[in-house]
């Protein structure tokens, strides 16, 4: 019985040091700290090149040099999407950085659009809506460079 005693009691405190496996809120559920995903898209594999005005067919390659799934959801930070950028029947390849906020509220979609003017390739990021979310500018060749960033909102 004298070693029960403070065996049991070595025991409880051992217990009490552990702490809580799951944080709870107030209707007892558990918290979910994930960070939400986001999708980057061109435009659709059937869709024609033969667009009105200025406006370029962008098809995407890869994403972060993965070319076997251009789908994938994308966490946030800086990626590299690589496009093919289609206008009146000459091909460029467009290198897009894309930032995306540290913390975003929630999942989004966005797709990347492009419309040439004379010698300039310019690539906007537009959300579900087709609210234009960022944008850049680069000379006319053969690879152009991109950066767009998208701001916490």
């Amino acid at each position: 019985m004298k070693t029960l005693a403070p065996l049991l009691l070595l025991i409880l405190l051992a217990g009490c040091a552990t702490g809580p496996t799951s944080t709870t809120g107030k209707t007892g559920t558990a918290k979910s700290h994930a960070a939400a995903h986001a999708t980057v898209s061109g435009d659709p594999d059937g869709a024609t090149t033969d667009f009105m005005g200025g406006e370029i067919h962008c098809h995407v390659q890869s994403i972060d040099g993965d070319a076997s799934n251009v789908n994938t959801t994308l966490k946030p930070g800086l990626h590299t999407v690589i496009t093919v950028l289609t206008s009146q029947g000459e091909q460029f390849v467009g290198v897009v950085q894309v930032g995306l906020p540290a913390n975003p509220p929630e999942a989004r979609s966005y797709r990347i659009r492009a419309h040439r003017r004379n010698d300039a390739i310019t690539v906007t990021l537009v959300d579900d809506g087709d609210k234009l979310v960022a944008t850049s500018t680069a000379s006319l060749a053969p690879q152009m460079k991109f950066n767009v960033f998208v701001k916490q909102m």
